[in-house]
């Protein structure tokens, strides 16, 4: 439901300056899901690059609901606190670093490396939480 509220909402935004700056809602003219002029002189043609990169991002946003809902169910069978989980993600940055580090040779700061050990570390903490004790 959030990524539904917080698409709607950016969306929302979008119209409301679109409104604001040209008096209209949609404007054919400032579209970027229209390509000007690109084949016949005087009609507007559709862009499918971008028309497609909107699909692909909203099946990367179901993808990613369907998988938060999987690994809260089996979390909560296999009794695993789901926050937990979702901590793991937190260590995408560094992870990120090692691949641009393999495939494009860039280093890290010291910035970065103090940035890394604080994530580790919170991620260390919150994996130690025990569940609650049932009264």
């Amino acid at each position: 439901m959030g990524y539904i509220v917080s698409s709607l909402m950016f969306h929302v935004k979008e119209a409301m300056i679109s409104y604001r700056e040209q008096g209209s809602l949609f404007n054919k003219f400032y579209t970027t899901y229209l390509i000007k002029g690109a084949l016949k002189k005087d009609k507007p043609t559709i862009n499918w690059f971008n028309i497609m990169g909107v699909i692909a991002r909203t099946c990367v946003h179901l993808v990613t609901f369907v998988v938060h809902s999987a690994v809260l169910f089996y979390s909560t069978e296999a009794g695993i606190n789901f926050s937990l989980i979702i901590n793991l993600y937190s260590l995408t940055p560094f992870f990120t670093a090692i691949a641009f580090f393999c495939f494009f040779k860039e280093r890290l700061t010291r910035i970065h490396l103090i940035g890394m050990l604080f994530i580790f570390g919170c991620v260390y903490i919150t994996s130690q939480s025990e569940k609650p004790k049932e009264a």
